[in-house]
């Protein structure tokens, strides 16, 4: 079942739309990646988020993607691998991703061990001011929440948007890397 996330998609869209206008304002390539795409759901709210911009790419991955959000593959810009996160890791050029969603659920409860090998596959493929936004940042799931802390504890800039009452455990947080 697809979880509903038009209760964060302010969030989502702020993030994306202030990267994205950054990069054009510079010249510079946007490319947001979201790591467990399943229902699309989070997908449309960034593509909806990046279409009004220049120069700019939507890669989506997931191993089981349901037929919604395979319908993305359509549009221009939007890259669909159906594949688990960490093989298409490699495919991509290091320092490149601008944004990245961290959306990996193997088992409904976000391990830790999957996210943060996830978040290991792509770390150099982050661009010196980039921004991971993370899914499910809530103490519903210890492990995604574990991570955030360590990133915010370590120098990134955390932002933790309000769990909702539409789907109070899913709450996301966004992190910022400051260039250096």
């Amino acid at each position: 079942m697809a979880v509903d996330m038009a209760p964060y998609s302010r969030f989502y869209q702020s993030a994306a739309r202030k990267i994205a206008a950054e990069n054009q304002k510079r010249g510079a390539f946007t490319t947001v990646v979201e790591a467990g795409v399943r229902y699309g759901c989070s997908a449309r709210i960034l593509l909806d988020a990046l279409q009004p911009f220049q120069d700019w790419q939507l890669i989506l991955i997931d191993p089981f993607p349901k037929h919604e959000a395979l319908e993305l593959s359509g549009v221009p810009g939007v890259v669909i691998y159906q594949q688990k996160a960490e093989e298409v890791a490699p495919l991509i050029p290091d320092e490149s991703i601008s944004l990245m969603h961290y959306d990996i659920d193997c088992d409904g409860t976000h391990p830790l061990e999957v996210t943060y090998k996830v978040l290991l596959a792509f770390w150099p493929k982050l661009r010196l001011d980039a921004t991971l936004i993370f899914h499910d940042a809530t103490s519903h799931f210890p492990g995604v929440l574990r991570i955030v802390k360590e990133l915010e504890s370590s120098g990134w800039k955390t932002t933790y948007c309000l769990p909702q009452e539409e789907c109070p455990i899913s709450a996301p947080a966004a992190c910022e890397r400051r260039a250096l």
